[in-house]
């Protein structure tokens, strides 16, 4: 019997009624959906019941995008999560004319969105979402699909427009058609970036070349650009603490991407010649919008699709990074007060993981004390110790 995939929703409370809408109509179809409202509805008969882990086993994540949805923190994180798992994704667009800004544009650039901006073409427009879920045969929707008892029936979208109807029949239509992204008005962020459609999970081709030095040094400006406005400084110092090479105490000074990068060669990691390290490092961190860069300059070099396919980058500084994203900051903030390290107040985790390393109370030698030490706090940590054993 083929094993089912799950759908994972990501959106922003103040579109709780549509999304509520497009869930019920999901399950009506037979699919499987894990949706967090009021932080547990939806969850139930998951066996993951923490967002990271949902993003990272979803088959395919639909991600409801507006305004709100840009600046909200829980779904940055979220957000995060996709990028860094290198997941699947359909956006939906909430707000007529939102144009995608900040961390929301490295991650979904160049996908096709579908307008669920108007609530009077919500029938067609959720036929079209069927229509792309047929490119996801794993989810493997489930004929006459039994809809959960816990499940309510969804507000009306306005007081214009009835309840969504019960489904006349649970059968996806036997082929979707084709996505044609070329020149596709709908494809997000085209206006500036142009169109990067979604990749195969063929292996990496590491093709030989050399770029000029003046190639090169373009292509590390607009990495250190695109790393400054869609990712975090603090999570590639972290990365590069997996380097020898590279002084702790030297990269503890530099908070300038360009300057983190200038380490990088200077310890032999990176060259005109091999950029692999900054492509890994992108995809580790979720930083999709470094893609289109490496693209410009190396059209035929495809990313890696999975951590399996990572070279450059350490399996314990895999498992760090997947601990990051995981991790309490409230559990780190005592976890540094337990080892007597001063409790300065830091930006972020990322920070805060980063002190854990300068002064050793996190590294290769000391994992299993540390993981002790996770074991003393009042709070589960099981989910932060399974991930610090991610890749062996």
């Amino acid at each position: 019997m083929t094993e089912r995939g799950y759908i994972m929703l990501s959106y922003n409370w103040a579109h709780k009624v549509i999304v509520r809408n497009i869930r019920y109509r999901l399950w009506q179809e037979g699919y499987r959906v894990w949706i967090d409202i009021d932080g547990k509805d939806g969850m139930k008969d998951f066996i993951y019941s923490d967002m990271p882990n949902a993003v990272k086993h979803a088959t395919v994540v639909i991600s409801c995008l507006s305004k709100k949805y840009e600046d909200s923190p829980n779904c940055k994180t979220e957000g995060g999560c996709i990028g860094h798992y290198n997941k699947k994704r359909i956006p939906l667009l909430m707000e007529k004319d939102y144009k995608l800004d900040d961390w929301v544009l490295g991650i979904f650039v160049g996908r096709i969105w579908i307008d669920f901006s108007n609530v009077e073409r919500f029938e067609a427009n959720f036929q079209e979402l069927l229509a792309r879920l047929q490119n996801y045969p794993t989810l493997n929707p489930e004929k006459n699909n039994r809809i959960p008892a816990n499940l309510p029936l969804p507000e009306p979208l306005s007081s214009n427009i009835n309840p969504i109807p019960p489904s006349t029949s649970s059968e996806p239509p036997d082929t979707a058609p084709p996505v044609d992204t070329t020149d596709n008005p709908r494809s997000l962020g085209s206006e500036i970036s142009g169109n990067l459609e979604e990749r195969t999970t063929s292996k990496p081709t590491r093709p030989s070349y050399k770029l000029t030095e003046r190639e090169y040094a373009s292509l590390l400006v607009k990495v250190s650009q695109r790393w400054k406005k869609f990712g975090n400084v603090h999570m590639l110092k972290v990365l590069l603490c997996d380097f020898n090479k590279i002084g702790i105490t030297e990269i503890q000074k530099n908070n300038d991407e360009f300057e983190l990068f200038k380490l990088l060669r200077g310890s032999g990691k990176l060259s005109p010649s091999n950029i692999d390290v900054i492509v890994e490092a992108a995809f580790l961190c979720g930083v999709g919008a470094i893609e289109e860069v490496i693209l410009d300059k190396i059209p035929e070099y495809q990313y890696p699709t999975s951590n399996k396919e990572i070279n450059t980058i350490t399996k314990y500084r895999q498992n760090v990074i997947e601990f990051g994203i995981i991790v309490n900051q409230s559990n780190l903030e005592e976890i540094v007060k337990l080892s007597s390290l001063p409790c300065k107040k830091e930006a972020d985790k990322w920070s805060l993981i980063f002190k854990l390393e300068l002064h050793n109370v996190l590294t290769p030698k000391n994992k299993e004390s540390f993981i002790e030490m996770l074991g003393d706090l009042e709070n589960d940590t099981t989910k932060e110790v399974d991930a610090l054993n991610t890749y062996k």
